[in-house]
């Protein structure tokens, strides 16, 4: 069996807002969850393909995607965002 591939894109919405864009691809099941991450100890679970997130701090975050398929196979990918 093979795990998905995690993967999503970064928008600036505005200075401290972001939206992530889930662009994973699935492997031999069904992405089931979607955990993300977004580096300033929050962090969103469930299934969200799209999600927003507002910084309260300037600084360098690591945003970090986990899919997990309907075998239970996971795959992360971090990015980095900067908030001015």
């Amino acid at each position: 069996k093979t795990a998905p591939t995690a993967a999503f894109k970064t928008t600036s919405l505005e200075a401290k807002t972001f939206k992530f864009t889930d662009e994973s691809t699935i492997g031999t099941g069904a992405i089931v969850s979607r955990e993300w991450s977004y580096g300033d100890g929050l962090f969103s679970a469930g299934n969200q393909l799209i999600t927003e997130h507002t910084y309260a701090l300037k600084g360098t975050y690591y945003v970090v995607l986990i899919t997990i398929d309907r075998n239970g196979l996971r795959n992360q990918v971090t990015h980095t965002v900067t908030v001015f």
